[in-house]
C-alpha cells in the first residue's frame, strides 16, 4: 500500500511530495466500473495521510489513514508546505 501526505484544498487532495494533485479513486485500476472518487471534503484545509495504490497520478482503493488536529496541521504545513509552494 502506497501512503501519501498531503492536504485538502478546494475539496481536492494535493500531496506535500508531487506537484499538483492526485485523484483519489475508490476502485481497483482494473476494475470495470465507473470511477468513484473519494471525497475528501469534509477534511478540507487538514493534513491527511491517504493510502491505496498508486498509479501515476492515480490513487486507486484509496482512503483516508489518518488525519492531523489544527496544530499538528498547522506545523506540517508550515514544514512541507513551503517546499511544495502552498
Amino acid at each position: 500500500m502506497d501512503q501519501i501526505m498531503g492536504i485538502v484544498k478546494e475539496g481536492k487532495f494535493v500531496p506535500f511530495n508531487k506537484k499538483g494533485e492526485i485523484k483519489l479513486e475508490t476502485i481497483g485500476a482494473v476494475e470495470a466500473t465507473s470511477p468513484l472518487p473519494l471525497d475528501v471534503t469534509k477534511y478540507e484545509g487538514k493534513v491527511i495521510m491517504v493510502g491505496g495504490d498508486l498509479q501515476g497520478d492515480i490513487l486507486y482503493q484509496s482512503e483516508v489513514v489518518d488525519e492531523a488536529g489544527p496544530i499538528l496541521s498547522a506545523v506540517v504545513l508550515e514544514t512541507f508546505g513551503k517546499r511544495s509552494g502552498l
